[in-house]
């Protein structure tokens, strides 16, 4: 299964938004312009023409007149007034239907409090079920383009008010249940705490005075003793955790030098780290990557079969209204089935999709082979995951064509409805199905999320209003200029262009007057669709079509959700404030950059510690004494100091597993032992039988004598230093050379022995890329880097090639390795060879899936150097 390509983490810089009295001059405009329609409109035909329909009813005579050539001269003046008086009556009763829309909406229930949705009415709701996915509604008298700029007028106008007259409201002036206030503190439970969190006590303060972290604090606890809830039950954003997490790790690797190490992996960091890799399920996700892509491509074939034989109006009309699938809720059951819901029903899907329930549902087997679609942007840029149905299905909603999601916490209060929503957000800040989305929060901490470029608090309700409204002109203006309905479309034709939305978490507001904000909110977002996504609090005057509402405990005690209108019942992903702070310092711990070694011996975890001055000529490398070399360098395998392989049914690959751990986690104890490789738990006796087989195979590949050297009954292990892997031999070798490079051929002796012992790319498990992930690489490249020069010094251009060729077969895209080809090259005067060695890494680097977008600009300097002077 290929791996689904990661979009750069960082952001271009977004437009400043305009200030708050520009916006309020600018929505008063608006605000003035309707008036001036609905008022100086009909004021002007009245004064120019009167009463412009015939007085009297005499049609035989103006036929007569007609066929005599006489017309009167008011007929055509009169026709006029009377075509403008029809078209301003449309408008107008446009606008008045939205107008009656906007108030039903923000009226209608403004005596119930966020969270008091009944029963009754989530019940009536849910029993709608799959047939109740929400529509556009009746088309108002009036084009699609009038209505829409009608409901942004409406919007603009009640929300500038709105703020415009609001007053600040202190926490103690609050009225009884007026809104949750927000905790100061972030540290509320989980929703696995007894099936239910309860609501948080302590101080509170209005929204407006909620400070958040710039970034996470200190860790306060040595590793998450029990398995934090969300990697088992959240598959996206552990997924989306392990390749943000590859992805930097990468980054430093590459930024990474001949002198540079790796820092140790903090313990907190490196458990988590184990954990995410175990649980994450990168082909799952590569799998649903792929079906978003193959939905868009079906939307444009969708709109081109549509397009035979009609009109070009009728194209543009069909280009607006869609002709194609556009995905709301992405269903993914535990045998591997994906289950779209689609906004409109599509009976007719193209292979190998299969209709469900008349074309409202598109179904993909697991067994089906899907199309590679590659020049598309990512189509579903907000699509998360809420949680997981009881059969363990996987439920994803696209919050970008929802609109909306309102969010009832019920019973669990506060603590359950910022669990949720720092879900939401981590998937979104570090999700790879999306490139650039605009993310901001308000009534919560974020904590470190603050440090990705996606992520930004607002500082009050106003500010989320302005940079929504930003978003709402710029993405209107260019969906309008595009011609396409809605930003699905749009990426699944206009692959120029990422067409990044904007998602504003907003949790509990104080006050009546926010409340009513963001309901305006909310009618100006609508149904989704069009670039814009608003998360909130449910409250009866927002009452979106969509909404996620606490529906009790089920028979595991755990809470279960509905996710209405489908009535899907769900257990949702959470989040404690703890475990979103150690994702996050993993994060911080992975961006640590590599430092020079210091100046002390090897550490515990194998990384070189050396830095010496190179010495004019020192003693030929001596290698040590060992009896059996785990390789780790390469597939997981070991091998006996004469040459010899274990037997086949003793090398297998826990065994090996095994005792690359033990090699490398000298005096750990059997618990740590089990933690790292059985997760999940194990039994005594599983642990015991492979324990049984390591020591066989280091009997099979040293001796009897090899069987004392892993010791029985005793809490440390402790593995006797006969036994060695091949990354402390490369070391060993790297740090003599490092003393001998005033000797190159003693030091090239010594490397190019070292490097042999790499055979490929080094073996994974989730505890070894966790703890020693970037060391194997980075030792193998520092090598080849050192060896390469050391090569090029002395004018051997093929020794050179060779040598970094073997570093790049661990890391494809190293500048460093491609910049001494490049050398080389130059100093053999192949300039053909020169131009084809810097297309071949542009072509590397567009083939990395990690790949930011940017190319390395002191290679392009130095090919460019190279170039002139060659």
């Amino acid at each position: 299964m290929t791996q689904p390509t990661l979009r750069p983490a960082r952001q271009p810089l977004a437009e400043t938004p305009p200030s708050g009295g520009a916006e309020i001059l600018r929505s008063i405009a608006a605000l003035a312009g309707l008036v001036l329609f609905l008022v100086a409109v009909p004021t002007f035909l009245a004064v120019w023409r009167g009463y412009p329909l015939p007085t009297s009813w005499d049609p035989a005579r103006w036929w007569t007149l007609t066929q005599r050539g006489y017309v009167h001269p008011d007929v055509f003046p009169n026709a006029l007034a009377v075509a403008a008086w029809l078209v301003w009556a449309w408008l107008a009763l446009g606008i008045v239907l939205e107008i009656l829309s906007l108030g039903a909406r923000r009226y209608s229930g403004r005596a119930e409090q966020p969270g008091a949705r009944t029963a009754t009415r989530h019940g009536a709701v849910s029993a709608r079920g799959a047939d109740s996915i929400p529509r556009r509604g009746l088309r108002a008298p009036a084009p699609s383009a009038v209505r829409r700029a009608t409901a942004r007028w409406v919007a603009l106008a009640s929300i500038v008010l709105g703020l415009a007259f609001s007053r600040p409201v202190a926490a103690s002036a609050l009225p009884a249940g007026a809104g949750p206030a927000v905790p100061v503190t972030a540290t509320d439970s989980s929703f696995q705490d007894d099936g239910v969190a309860s609501v948080a006590h302590g101080r509170f303060s209005p929204a407006s005075n909620f400070q958040p972290s710039a970034q996470a604090g200190a860790h306060s606890h040595p590793g998450p003793s029990v398995l934090p809830y969300w990697l088992a039950s959240a598959g996206l954003l552990t997924a989306a955790a392990a390749v943000t997490i590859d992805a930097r790790r990468r980054r430093r690797d590459i930024a990474a030098g001949p002198r540079g190490v790796p820092p140790a992996p903090e313990p907190a960091a490196a458990a988590l780290h184990t954990a995410v890799l175990a649980h994450a399920d990168i082909g799952r996700l590569s799998r649903l990557d792929q079906a978003m892509h193959a939905l868009a491509a079906a939307h444009v074939a969708g709109a081109e079969r549509a397009e035979i034989g009609t009109s070009r109006g009728a194209v543009r009309h069909m280009h607006m209204s869609g002709a194609g699938p556009v995905p709301l809720v992405v269903l993914v059951r535990p045998d591997g089935t994906i289950d779209v819901r689609l906004r409109d029903p599509v009976p007719d899907p193209p292979v190998p999709w299969v209709a469900d329930a008349g074309g409202k549902g598109w179904l993909l087997r697991p067994e089906s082979r899907l199309p590679m679609v590659n020049d598309l942007v990512p189509p579903c840029p907000l699509l998360v995951q809420l949680g997981t149905q009881p059969d363990g299905g996987e439920v994803h909603v696209d919050l970008e064509a929802l609109g909306v999601l309102a969010l009832d916490p019920g019973a669990t209060g506060a603590a359950g409805l910022r669990s949720l929503a720092r879900a939401i957000l981590a998937t979104l800040a570090l999700s790879p199905l999306a490139v650039a989305p605009n993310i901001v929060t308000i009534g919560f901490d974020p904590l470190g999320l603050l440090k990705d470029d996606r992520v930004e608090t607002a500082a009050d309700l106003p500010e989320v209003v302005r940079t929504v409204l930003s978003a709402v002109t710029s993405i209107g203006n260019d969906l309008d200029r595009a011609g396409q309905r809605s930003t699905f479309a749009a990426r699944a034709h206009a692959t120029t262009e990422n067409w990044d939305p904007t998602a504003a978490l907003v949790l509990p507001t104080a006050g009546d007057t926010d409340i009513r904000t963001v309901a305006s909110l909310a009618h100006l977002i609508g149904t989704g669709g069009r670039g814009l996504a608003l998360i909130t609090q449910a409250h009866h005057a927002i009452d979106p079509p969509w909404s996620l509402t606490f529906d009790g405990l089920g028979p595991d005690n755990q809470p279960r959700w509905c996710l209405d209108p489908l009535g899907i019942t769900i257990t949702p992903v959470g989040m404690a404030a703890e475990e979103l702070h150690d994702l996050i310092h993993l994060l911080d711990d992975i961006d640590q950059p590599a430092t020079p070694p210091p100046a002390t011996g090897p550490d515990a975890a194998g990384a070189p510690a050396v830095h010496p001055e190179p010495s004019a000529r020192s003693a030929p490398f001596v290698e040590p004494d060992w009896s059996v070399m785990i390789r780790l360098l390469g597939p997981f395998d070991a091998v006996g100091r004469d040459g010899r392989r274990p037997p086949h049914d003793l090398a297998r690959e826990r065994t090996l597993e095994v005792l690359a751990w033990l090699a490398t986690h000298r005096g750990r104890t059997r618990t740590d032992l089990e933690s790292a490789l059985w997760p999940a738990g194990a039994q005594v006796r599983s642990i015991n039988n492979q324990l049984g087989r390591a020591r066989s195979l280091l009997v099979s590949l040293a001796g009897e004598q090899a069987r004392q050297w892993l010791p029985t009954r005793r809490t440390t292990i402790t593995l006797n230093p006969a036994v060695t892997t091949d990354l402390d031999l490369l070391h060993a070798r790297l740090e003599h050379a490092q003393r001998q490079q005033a000797d190159p051929d003693s030091a090239i002796r010594t490397l190019a022995d070292g490097l042999e012992l790499v055979r490929g790319t080094p073996a994974r498990a989730p505890w070894l890329e966790a703890e020693l992930g970037s060391v194997l690489t980075t030792t193998v490249i520092r090598a080849a880097l050192l060896l390469a020069d050391l090569h090029l010094d002395r004018g051997d251009t093929d020794a050179v090639l060779n040598v970094t060729q073997r570093g790049l077969a661990v890391l494809p895209t190293h500048p460093g390795l491609f910049a001494l080809r490049l050398r080389a090259y130059a100093r053999a005067g192949d300039r053909a060879a020169l131009r084809a060695e810097y297309q071949a890494y542009l072509r590397a680097e567009h083939a990395d899936p990690f790949w930011d977008g940017d190319t390395d600009r002191d290679l392009e300097i130095l090919w460019q150097h190279l170039t002139r002077g060659t």
